[in-house]
């Protein structure tokens, strides 16, 4: 298991959640798992607070291959724990699912999180999501598996 795989899963991902729902107000359920994907792979989030936004998608594939040669088992390793992270949204009344979109209903809560965070990967997290959440936004939630190889 990846060092990034061993701590504060659930906790993380649900930030991360949240921080995609903060720039968006409703996303799908599939979509929303392969961007919390890349985003907690603490490598990737770190390079994509580093590109410009001029990059298109298939260039950052292309760029960071290596990285992304084992997203397909970082993917499946994280899906327990982001069942978990949306059960949790859910249970303490700041997300909805409803047709296979998320919404988000309660952004005060993160936001203040947000603010008040210590946290170096949290913050590498938000300062990503907008960067990689635009990369993939020209792209369908088919294509975008398909490039990450994400073998369902």
């Amino acid at each position: 298991m990846n060092n990034y795989l061993a701590y504060n899963n659930v906790p993380l991902l649900s930030c991360c959640i949240m921080a995609i729902l903060s720039r968006h107000s409703s996303i799908d359920i599939t979509r929303l798992s392969c961007l919390t994907s890349l985003l907690m792979n603490p490598e990737i989030a770190r390079k994509a607070t580093s590109y410009t936004n001029n990059i298109k998608f298939p260039a950052f594939i292309k760029t960071n291959r290596a990285l992304l040669d084992t997203f397909n088992q970082h993917y499946y390793g994280l899906l327990p724990h982001y069942v978990t992270a949306l059960s949790i949204l859910i249970d303490m009344g700041c997300i909805t699912i409803v047709d296979n979109l998320v919404r988000n209903d309660m952004q005060e809560l993160f936001d203040d999180l947000r603010e008040n965070s210590k946290s170096e990967r949290l913050n590498d997290i938000c300062k990503a999501t907008d960067f990689i959440y635009s990369l993939t936004s020209q792209i369908n939630t088919r294509t975008l598996i398909n490039s990450l190889r994400i073998e369902l």
